[in-house]
């Protein structure tokens, strides 16, 4: 969390490691900036998406979140649910308006998932493949109907 000149800002970090402080924390200050980039994971959103914190990720949508935000380590909140297995929340943020890669570019990143795989192992590769797999079959099924 950084202080800012005008409120605070939630980047991401250990305060995802503690949903009761984030939670309270997202509900109490209003002037909380849940659209603050930087670190690890680049937002709020992504950090919480990446913990499997649905609770959080809830409640920063409901304060304003940019669910669309690239950067970070993730690329996206929904990268970073894929890559962990959190299906609900990926649900959650498709329904919310995340868009996938597969609408952003042609094919996967390839450098982008060699750091995933050192970093999250082949299991993290495989679940984001396969989203991209169904994600397109889905997208190409919504177009020719």
């Amino acid at each position: 969390m950084h202080a800012k000149a005008k409120g605070v800002s939630v980047v991401e970090g250990d305060i995802f490691r503690i949903p009761e402080t984030a939670k309270c924390l997202l509900e109490h200050c209003p002037d909380i900036n849940v659209n603050a980039q930087g670190g690890f994971f680049g937002t709020a959103l992504q950090a919480a998406a990446y913990f499997g914190r649905t609770l959080l990720v809830k409640l920063l949508l409901d304060k304003g979140a940019n669910i669309n935000v690239r950067g970070g380590n993730y690329q996206s909140a929904l990268n970073a649910a894929v890559v962990r297995g959190c299906w609900d929340l990926v649900e959650i943020l498709v329904k919310a308006g995340a868009t996938p890669d597969c609408q952003l570019q042609q094919q996967p990143d390839e450098e982008w998932l060699k750091s995933v795989l050192e970093k999250d192992g082949r299991g993290a590769v495989e679940r984001y493949r396969k989203f991209w797999e169904v994600e397109m079959k889905e997208r190409e099924r919504s177009c020719s109907g």
